[in-house]
């Protein structure tokens, strides 16, 4: 689109050329900000909460002048300004796949402002790796010879104490990921055309499942909390409501389903709304981003959701699926995501 624009300024007038320019820069911040919101493109975009009142009035022409804020309206905003010590360990266990040595490399872990070197708003963190030189593994790839020696990055930040609804989301993905997991076994199961005796015990694994993570669902209780708005109350009584709908569903298939193949339908149908109801639009930490330095150049990075790596003493299942736990991750070169 850029170099459109640049050959028609060219041949056309001056006027024309600086409209098509507007009309492009307009589209592609309008394309940039509806996949950012759809989850389909990454960038430097940060989404917060601004705390605004607006007031209007039928009134003639209004003066210009400023007001100093209240004093109640000062306590009332405070209550969202108070934060929480947070604490990130990460153990690098392993780094391979290396296309080429080039320069050593260096890992950097950061959440926010915090963790990154070059910004200077933040005090310095233990936040990066020592520098590593690749070696080759004999067969196409490099990899940094930690051996023993495993490098280990640890950052304290400071946040708004939003667990109760980090927790709730885990709890939900839980629910969700336990029932994918057992959808995708009946579905293997059909394509490598088991038995019906066997469908039929993958598939009641499945409900008696279902029924007791719906029964046995709980989240945190709002009373009390600091930071409560009208939205966490809403989103609590919608959880509430469809995951009884979905236990009450799942009991009345139980019963009278007759066709296991049948029953896949309701059962995607349930998954999809559990997805749904596992986002939060109040999520207010930010993403951890692990990038890889080649010299001082960032080269490659990779993002986890803070609530995936979260800890709650709530319960189990409100901590997050990979908090303390060893994963592979693959990172990607700095750009726009093709997927």
């Amino acid at each position: 689109l850029f170099v459109l624009s640049v050959c028609l300024s060219v041949c056309l007038s001056v006027c024309l050329s600086v409209c098509l320019s507007v009309c492009l820069s307009v589209c592609l911040s309008v394309c940039l900000s509806v996949c950012l919101s759809t989850n389909q493109g990454e960038g430097v975009a940060y989404r917060g909460r601004v705390l605004i009142e607006l007031s209007t009035q039928l009134d003639g022409k209004a003066d210009r002048k400023l007001d100093n804020i209240s004093s109640d309206d000062i306590l009332m905003a405070q209550k969202y300004q108070r934060r929480r010590k947070f604490s990130l360990c990460a153990v690098f266990h392993s780094s391979c796949m290396l296309q080429e040595p080039g320069e050593p490399i260096q890992f950097e872990v950061s959440i926010g402002n915090y963790g990154n070197k070059l910004d200077s708003t933040c005090m310095p963190l233990a936040s990066t790796t020592q520098y590593s030189c690749a070696v080759f593994d004999g067969n196409h790839y490099y990899y940094l010879p930690w051996a023993g020696t495993k490098p280990v990055v640890i950052l304290t930040s400071f946040w708004e104490d939003i667990s109760h609804r980090l927790d709730s989301v885990n709890i939900i993905l839980y629910i969700a990921d336990r029932l994918e997991s057992n959808l995708t076994s009946l579905r293997t199961a059909i394509l490598a055309k088991a038995s019906e005796a066997r469908l039929a015990e993958i598939w009641l694994k499945l409900i008696n499942h279902m029924i007791e993570d719906l029964s046995n669902f709980q989240v945190p209780e709002l009373e009390g909390r600091s930071n409560l708005t009208a939205l966490d109350v809403q989103i609590k009584k919608l959880r509430d409501s469809a995951v009884a709908s979905i236990r009450e569903m799942a009991k009345r298939l139980k019963e009278e389903a007759t066709d296991v193949i049948a029953t896949l339908t309701d059962i995607e149908d349930w998954l999809e709304r559990l997805k749904q109801l596992a986002e939060e639009p109040q999520n207010s930490m930010p993403d951890v981003v692990i990038w890889m330095l080649r010299g001082e150049r960032r080269v490659a990075y990779a993002r986890l959701p803070a609530n995936q790596i979260l800890y709650s003493t709530y319960s189990e299942q409100a901590c997050g699926k990979y908090c303390g736990r060893t994963q592979t991750i693959f990172m990607q070169v700095l750009g726009w995501r093709t997927d």
